[in-house]
């Protein structure tokens, strides 16, 4: 009698025993299930995920600035800084920790602002085909993939708060979320996306906003305007602040309309829509013979859209 009272208090122990640890693990599964949950919610924003993985919003730039890290979008949402009141301060080179390098020193072909009846959010800088590019300022690679407009692009968010973008590659060497220092090669010069020949398209935005280069870079020199950038909201005006190059003339000089003529030190230049063999002659202070003699034309000859003609 005794025996069986005692194996019925061990059964009913050990039953009540494996009730509780099938509780005790749905409860663990459950709170780990929910942890995951939310870490993947959240991987795009500054909530959850940073608390959970402690340091990972360290790990990106500017991290107290942007809400969010996204490795396809090539634009971050735009901040409207027209009632900007204050200044925002913004180290761009302090040559001890913070540095800046021209991406590519050529002739600028496009300027910032209205283009054919739409805005041009950056400059367009002269390049051959397989020229390197570099990067402007330390920071850590968000985009790098193919788009339709920008063709083979990569964007680059900086510690100093700003991004900047590179357009119409022919080839990216870097990948999305690799850190990068100033001066580093990213890729190499081309013609992809909506691109008539070959040029570097360059933009500096900030939070998302576009402003003119020409706020930060000296592009006569090829070096930073000023070490500090002063951040108001007339940095973000949609106007041109430098004249759109015609290059005619050997001579720096300001014409009656407000342009500025520069003639090119290029050895080619890539047709585009409505160039003749005058009007390129004319451009690179030749003649029309030189040019025919250099690329075994005529005068008569039919210039197609992207051919590279020789011009000295």
């Amino acid at each position: 009698m005794l025996r069986t009272i005692t194996k019925v208090v061990l059964f009913t122990v050990g039953i009540i025993a494996i009730i509780s640890n099938v509780a005790f693990g749905q409860q663990a599964n459950e709170q780990t299930f929910e942890i995951i949950e939310s870490a993947n919610d959240s991987i795009d924003l500054r909530s959850n995920f940073y608390d959970v993985t402690d340091s990972l919003s360290d790990y990106f730039p500017a991290n107290e600035l942007y809400e969010s890290w996204d490795n396809d979008g090539i634009y971050y949402p735009k901040v409207d800084f027209s009632t900007k009141t204050d200044t925002t301060i913004i180290v761009l080179c302090d040559n001890k920790t913070n540095f800046y390098a021209q991406p590519v020193k050529g002739r600028i072909n496009s300027e910032y602002g209205f283009r054919h009846r739409r805005f041009h959010y950056g400059i367009d800088l002269d390049l051959d085909v397989g020229d390197s590019v570099k990067c402007a300022f330390d920071g850590m690679v968000r985009v790098s993939r193919y788009h339709k407009g920008y063709g083979n692009v990569i964007v680059v968010r900086h510690f100093n708060g700003l991004e900047t973008v590179y357009g119409h590659l022919s080839g990216s060497r870097v990948h999305e979320n690799q850190l990068v220092k100033a001066g580093q090669l990213l890729g190499y010069g081309g013609s992809t996306g909506r691109s008539t020949g070959p040029h570097l398209h360059y933009e500096i935005r900030y939070l998302g906003t576009p402003m003119n280069p020409h706020k930060v870079v000296d592009f006569d020199k090829f070096k930073l305007l000023k070490d500090t950038l002063y951040v108001t909201s007339k940095t973000f005006e949609k106007k041109n602040t430098k004249p759109t190059y015609s290059k005619t003339t050997s001579t720096v000089k300001t014409s009656t309309s407000g342009t500025t003529a520069y003639k090119s030190t290029s050895n080619y230049h890539y047709v585009k829509k409505g160039d003749t063999l005058g009007a390129i002659a004319g451009r690179y202070g030749t003649s029309v013979s030189s040019i025919c003699k250099l690329n075994g034309l005529t005068a008569k000859s039919i210039l197609q859209i992207g051919q590279k003609v020789r011009v000295r």
